[in-house]
């Protein structure tokens, strides 16, 4: 058995690193793969008589990214970056571990027998839409934004590459501050459903406009946005501005629909004009909502919307009958024009045009 060790660029995310070592463990001869995304290198056992490096190194390439062998030669600098990334790890995960904030997270876990004893994180603070901060061990960290970071008084010139590289792959970058200094950066992003894009565009064919209202970067919510078509973006927007965001749309003679899950949505959910919850959000924004959505699918909004509108639409069908029923009918029968037993089935008539008419409903169809 031999053992090779390779430097990969072009990684990101825990995804990136994830995909590579299934690419090299599927490749016949390999006995193990591992691909570590702090220090960006592979370290890969495999049978010299069944494959080669250079074919491990191909099949890398073929995913997308960048090969090169581990050069450096220097076994105390592999340490040192697995270190590093383990330092960022537990830091994260002590001012995370408050239960203030719930981050999922992939790969978080450490081998036991590289298991950090986590210390308790003194004067804890949640920053509401920028991060969380405190001391750990006489250790000044923050968890957060770049608004924090600058609130704190990081230092953050040296990784705004790397954050902008987040950004630009519509990711959410996380800086990890210790002392002031940036030791780490924690790329998040959101899958987009598969159905977004099909249920913005047909928000579009109504005649609604789409705009997203979110606290990620501009960068990234543009990105975001981009995918799907949406072309109005408020980006960077604080928890307690979300309403004041409704607000001025309505100021503008809009009529607002929101949709919302968390439990920042709530305050945006109550001034809008329609609040709009999903039912797989918190308990907040679904006590908010004027509609609580059961799914998740965006296509359920474009449901609800038709649903109302035919509702609406067969209430004034029923009131216009029932009223040309009672018009007509009822003057004739007062002046004796109209013989009783007839004006009694003219209004068992009415309450039946109007039962009939309403279960119509259930045989549209609203997708």
């Amino acid at each position: 058995m031999a053992t090779a060790t390779f430097a990969i660029g072009g990684m990101h995310c825990a995804a990136c690193a994830v995909r590579n070592e299934r690419t090299l463990r599927k490749i016949p001869g390999v006995r193990d793969a591992n691909v570590n995304l702090g220090t960006r290198r592979a370290r890969v056992e495999f049978d010299e008589a069944a494959v080669s490096e250079p074919a491990l190194r191909k099949a890398i390439t073929e995913n997308g990214y960048e090969v090169s062998a581990d050069e450096s030669g220097d076994h105390r600098q592999q340490v040192r970056a697995e270190v590093r990334a383990a330092r960022l790890r537990a830091l994260s995960a002590v001012a995370l571990a408050t239960p203030v904030v719930v981050l999922a997270m992939a790969d978080v876990e450490l081998p036991k027998e590289r298991l950090i004893p986590l210390a308790a994180v003194q004067d804890f603070a949640n920053v509401a839409g920028k991060g969380v901060r405190g001391r750990l061990e006489d250790n000044a960290v923050a968890v957060g934004n770049l608004r924090l970071m600058t609130e704190s008084g990081v230092a953050v010139e040296g990784s705004l590459h790397q954050i902008e590289n987040c950004e630009a792959h519509a990711q959410t970058a996380i800086a990890v501050a210790c002392n002031g200094e940036v030791i780490g950066i924690i790329a998040v992003a959101d899958t987009l459903k598969s159905d977004a894009e099909a249920a913005i565009r047909q928000l579009r064919a109504d005649g609604i406009t789409p705009i997203m209202i979110t606290g990620d970067n501009k960068t990234t919510a543009e990105a975001v946005a981009g995918q799907i078509g949406i072309d109005q973006v408020f980006a960077e927007v604080l928890p307690q501005e979300k309403a004041e965001r409704v607000k001025a749309l309505q100021s503008q003679g809009r009529r607002v629909a929101f949709v919302g899950d968390g439990i920042n949505d709530a305050p945006a959910l109550v001034q809008a004009d329609l609040g709009i919850a999903i039912g797989t959000g918190t308990d907040i924004a679904i006590e908010a909502g004027n509609i609580v959505l059961v799914k998740g699918s965006p296509l359920k909004i474009i449901e609800a919307l038709k649903l109302s509108r035919l509702t609406f639409k067969t209430v004034k069908q029923n009131l216009f009958w029932a009223f040309v029923y009672n018009i007509a009918a009822v003057p004739l029968a007062a002046f004796g024009l109209l013989n009783p037993m007839i004006a009694a089935g003219a209004m068992a008539i009415s309450s039946v045009s109007v039962v009939g008419n309403s279960l119509r409903i259930r045989r549209q169809k609203l997708t």
